[in-house]
């Protein structure tokens, strides 16, 4: 096995700090938390979030926080959800930096040595790095703000993941600081919750750097909603259209949501909104029709097709699918 050399700062304060939400991910999180201890760069700080699940992943976590004194372990009073339990986090970090690492993911054991020569070598200090996430990669060399607007951060960056960033101690204060005294309570979310965050944390940014190492391996969790039997999935999308509507109405009651950058976010959303309400209408719909044994939920699926793409061309389409379907007794599907 290759020998790894440990790395340190030199006056060997917390320079990362990774947060790590928990909740029900026990098949995956020995491999999240390895990818963490054994980072290269050794001067962190591991902060795991107990959000109260209930499939014993916090017994693998506090065995791991007995092996290594660099981990420290927060209870939520109850399950609060991931925004919440990252701001929790957020509150205990003492890194220079702040990194998010959902529990069913994993990062490169370089992460943190990449991220730190980032920071010894840049011009400016640098208030966000953005590294490469497996199956997404940035293409845009640093970035002055000074010279572009927060909108064209928002503009490239909405709706990604927060992970697969380091963000600076003082915008993590700054979030924390306008999170507490300038929003209201926010509601909690199981949808579009990073979308959220990733607003408030940008909201502050004045240089940023990207670099072009994929660091973060995002792990497409079998429990998702594009993996759910219809019944389940017709309850997640019920659910997550009820998290945007909510998100968006906070978002209007918000004093600085008529600021040019924040009414491109909030038009961004509303475009998110409107597509997860027809996602959640056609589900409904077809969680329906498959209940009656007079209607097909192929046939239900694809008038709900037409429904959203009304064209003369869509049309013609969608009844020649459901003439060849009826003709062959449901045999042959286009």
């Amino acid at each position: 096995m290759e020998t790894r050399i440990k790395e340190t700062s030199q006056d060997s304060k917390t320079i990362f700090s990774i947060i790590i939400p928990l909740y029900n991910t026990r098949p995956y999180l020995a491999r999240c938390l390895d990818s963490a201890i054994n980072q290269t760069f050794e001067d962190i700080e591991i902060i795991i979030v107990d959000d109260c699940g209930n499939d014993g992943s916090i017994g693998i976590a506090q065995d791991y926080a007995k092996r290594d004194k660099r981990i420290k372990i927060i209870h939520n009073p109850h399950n609060l959800g991931t925004f919440h339990s990252r701001i929790e986090g957020m509150k205990m970090a003492q890194g220079s930096y702040v990194l998010f690492l959902d529990s069913d993911d994993y990062i490169s054991l370089e992460t943190c040595s990449i991220l730190h020569q980032n920071i010894l070598h840049s011009p400016h200090p640098l208030d966000v790095i953005v590294f490469n996430m497996e199956g997404c990669s940035w293409d845009q060399p640093l970035l002055d703000l000074d010279h572009q607007s927060n909108q064209a951060l928002i503009e490239k960056f909405y709706g990604a993941s927060i992970c697969a960033r380091a963000y600076s101690q003082s915008i993590i204060q700054q979030t924390l600081l306008a999170l507490s005294s300038h929003f209201p309570p926010i509601p909690r979310l199981v949808m579009h919750e990073d979308a959220l965050l990733c607003f408030i944390l940008l909201f502050f940014v004045q240089y940023f750097e990207i670099t072009e190492e994929i660091l973060y391996f995002y792990f497409p969790n079998p429990q998702s909603t594009t993996r759910a039997k219809d019944k389940k999935r017709f309850r997640i999308y019920k659910r997550n259209t009820q998290d945007i509507v909510r998100l968006f109405t906070y978002f209007d009651s918000l004093p600085i949501s008529k600021a040019p950058h924040f009414t491109h976010f909030k038009n961004r959303l509303h475009t998110d909104l409107s597509n997860k309400v027809k996602e959640y209408k056609y589900h409904q719909t077809k969680h329906y029709f498959s209940k009656s044994p007079k209607f097909s939920s192929y046939i239900a699926s694809q008038i709900l097709e037409f429904r959203y793409n009304k064209t003369h061309k869509n049309f013609i389409k969608t009844m020649i699918k459901i003439s060849i379907y009826l003709s062959t007794l449901g045999k042959k599907k286009i």
